[in-house]
């Protein structure tokens, strides 16, 4: 670590120098000299120790024993407290010793009047108290043993070792542990490669026997069963490096194995089986009739004919049917389960050909990938609740082209899992700070904490007496979770050990704990309180008429002393705040109100900095946008807006979605209808924010930000009703996105970039 912290010293001071800041270069430099740290350098520490002790220096002694237990023993668990104890008791005895040998009795004198409240009634010093009357201490059995040079050694061996420990396991600050995570990728690439290699040997040795025994597995498969043995993602990774089929094999067989290819995932980048697969299978080559096939052929030749003619503007029409065989089809309902459904029992289906505006048909010349092709763009077209796994199709695990461009489509869904805890409507949804862990909370006050790998395992189950209406990861930790009630009341509950750490009572003015923000480093948090009264008010800036909107209290947090800081005013009526957002570094901080208005706070000299009007109606979502610049908001007029933060000019009406940003309904037979007003994030943007996932009918929706407005690019689908809240795990790694819904389901997708 200390060689860490010497190469960002040196890459930070050339920064600066680069940008012309030689004043803070030169500070930099001087405060390096001086820090007490020393680097993190253990043998630097060690020589400061030393020159204090050599020099009798009791009070610089004692500071900077203080600042090291402040610094690096702060970061310790309890276990380890009686060890930094023993290491404190044994260096000042140390320092007494040296001052002894050193012929320095006044320094002997002054230790123990000094230290004589500190030390008294602690085991160990009981006997020391007349060293200083002794002539020749070194001679008294007591302290014969610390005069030995045996003794002292092997103290600052032990001290040397401790340091060492406990500056390898600090938490290291975003710089400094981008080289060992850089180290660790680099590892695993190495490591993948190497698996990669083996596995391609396994493959080749087993490509002549699986080419030869192919036809005779294909006609003697039982029904309902697959034409195939299954393999294993990393199987289907040595695959993908075959060479294609020969063009003198049949079409039938070309267009089967295209289909299969592309329905099982390409590769296991998360460790993780895909959700569904289509593997069509028939009793013979003769099974899918030659003439159908050419007839697919001829549709797309022309098809590519007409796209040509008539430009890319003419939208055509694509339809490909589900290929039907004697031995039926095989769905992959969950990562778990292989469920095989005989499609002779079905209605019967029909190869249709493919359809456009050119209806000309001739014998096409190309190859059967050209129809292939068509029959992916046709695939990717369909409507979300046809590619939900509960649809009765089947459903293909890949995006050749978006939904409405024929611009590549920018993410694989590589798989889908189902978390059916919950037993009423998904309120918040939220990923730990690693994006290891998902927290749920539903509307009976259920609050559930579960893993996502191998697959969802629910970790912790909690609720309260009084109901729990909010939760909030503090973004410095992976275990500590603060809690909301509708009873005036926020908890702070440790997923690790299972239980409340702390509990605090808020204003019982306005007892219901609606929304809960931590900011990035852990520190402090704002909480959202509502009260029963109403307040009649109208947007700030506009003439429009008064409305009623509850009143509340926006409360500014201390996390370590769970105590309020200060209150930020909403207004001069204190409306009540829907959804808050802290910026990167903290200071600032977004608030959208059920006025319709958003507010700017500077958390620093904790007041407003500016308010504009922004919704009509309640303003539901805000967030700051990755770059820090502008912000969004979503509010119950259907819109989903981008603001610069200076004065809150409109930037640009992003157009989305119906029922995009809520209330959401729930229909049902005999008339049932359930309203939900959003309650947690109605959307979450990438790590790299170019791309944005919203709520929608039957799943998660994501767009794409261009200069001209939003692009759709990516349906998750898999919810039966209306998706209420959605979060995207902060990782440049890997995409893993969860959607929440009114019916208590919760579907975690995961996505690879292309």
């Amino acid at each position: 670590m200390a060689n860490a912290v010497g190469r960002i010293d040196d890459l930070v001071t050339e920064y600066l120098l680069y940008r012309g800041f030689h004043s803070a270069a030169k500070l930099l430099e001087s405060d390096s000299k001086n820090a007490r740290d020393k680097g993190f350098r253990v043998d630097k520490i060690l020589d400061q120790i030393h020159v204090y002790i050599a020099n009798s220096d009791l009070q610089g002694l004692v500071d900077y024993w203080h600042f090291l237990d402040h610094r690096l023993f702060s970061h310790l668990v309890p276990p380890h407290e009686g060890a930094v104890h023993k290491l404190e008791i044994s260096l000042f005895k140390m320092y007494v010793i040296a001052a002894v040998q050193s012929n320095r009795p006044d320094k002997v004198n002054e230790f123990f009047e000094k230290m004589t409240p500190q030390l008294q009634g602690q085991s160990g010093w009981n006997e020391w108290f007349v060293l200083p009357f002794l002539k020749n201490p070194e001679d008294h059995r007591p302290f014969t043993m610390y005069f030995a040079k045996q003794w002292q050694d092997t103290f600052f061996l032990s001290l040397h070792n401790f340091l060492s420990a406990v500056i390898r396991h600090m938490p290291l600050p975003g710089l400094l542990n981008h080289g060992e995570e850089a180290k660790k990728l680099t590892r695993l690439r190495e490591e993948n490669a190497r698996y990669r290699h083996q596995l391609r040997g396994v493959a080749e040795s087993r490509t002549v026997s699986t080419h030869s025994t192919s036809h005779d597995i294909s006609t003697s498969a039982p029904p309902g069963g697959l034409g195939s043995e299954l393999m294993d993602d990393f199987f289907i990774i040595s695959q993908e490096t075959q060479p294609q089929p020969e063009k003198s094999q049949p079409k039938s067989q070309q267009l089967k194995s295209f289909i299969r290819n592309i329905a099982m995932p390409p590769s296991p980048i998360l460790g993780k089986k895909a959700t569904a697969a289509v593997a069509v299978s028939s009793a013979s080559h003769q099974a899918v009739p030659r003439q159908k096939l050419s007839t697919v052929d001829d549709s797309s030749a022309a098809l590519r004919k007409s796209g040509k003619n008539s430009g890319a503007s003419e939208k055509q029409a694509e339809t490909i049917p589900a290929v039907t065989g004697a031995q039926g089809l095989c769905v992959r309902e969950n990562p778990t389960k292989v469920k095989f459904e005989n499609t002779q029992s079905a209605s019967p289906r029909h190869v249709a050909p493919l359809r456009s505006k050119d209806t000309k048909s001739a014998e096409s010349p190309h190859s059967s990938n050209s129809s292939c092709q068509s029959a992916i763009r046709s695939i990717s077209a369909q409507q979300p609740g046809q590619n939900s796994p509960k649809s009765g199709g089947f459903r293909v695990m890949t995006d050749v082209l978006s939904r409405n461009s024929g611009m590549p489509a920018p993410f694989l869904l590589l798989s889908q899992d189902e978390y059916v805890e919950h037993h009423s409507c998904v309120t918040q949804c939220q990923f730990c700070p690693s994006g290891d862990t998902v927290a749920t909370l539903d509307t009976d006050g259920v609050i559930k904490v579960w893993t996502l790998q191998p697959a969802p395992v629910t970790l912790v189950t909690t609720m309260s007496k009084t109901r729990l209406i909010s939760e909030e990861w503090l973004k410095n930790s992976d275990t500590r979770l603060l809690l909301g009630s509708k009873s005036s009341s926020i908890r702070l509950f440790d997923v690790h050990e299972k239980k409340t750490v702390t509990e605090v009572t808020t204003d019982p003015t306005y007892p219901r704990i609606t929304h809960l923000a931590s900011d990035r480093t852990g520190k402090k948090f704002v909480s959202s309180a509502v009260g029963g009264k109403l307040a009649a008010t109208s947007q700030p800036g506009t003439n429009s008429p008064q409305r009623s909107v509850c009143v509340g209290k926006l409360t500014l947090w201390d996390v370590d002393a769970m105590k309020a800081e200060h209150h930020l005013a909403a207004g001069p009526k204190d409306v009540a705040v829907n959804s808050t957002s802290f910026s990167e570094d903290g200071r600032l901080l977004l608030a959208g109100t059920t006025d319709g208005s958003i507010r700017l706070y500077d958390t620093r000299r904790r007041e407003s900095v500016t308010t504009w009007s922004a919704h009509v109606g309640d303003v539901y979502a805000v967030s700051f946008s990755r770059h820090g610049n502008s912000c969004y908001s979503m509010g119950s007029d259907g819109q989903f807006v981008e603001w610069s933060l200076g004065g809150g000019n409109r930037i640009m009406d992003h157009a989305i979605h119906a029922g995009a940003c809520g209330p959401f309904v729930l229909s049902g037979t005999g008339g049932y209808r359930q309203v939900h007003t959003p309650k947690g994030q109605l959307f979450a943007f990438s790590a790299d924010g170019q791309h944005v996932l919203t709520c929608a009918q039957t799943g998660g929706l994501i767009y794409q930000f261009q200069p001209q407005g939003l692009r759709r690019v990516k349906s998750l689908g898999g919810h039966s009703s209306p998706v209420t809240c959605v979060d995207w795990a902060m990782s440049s790694d890997y995409n893993t996105c969860v959607t929440g819904s009114m019916d208590g389901r919760v579907m975690l997708s995961t996505l690879l970039t292309q």
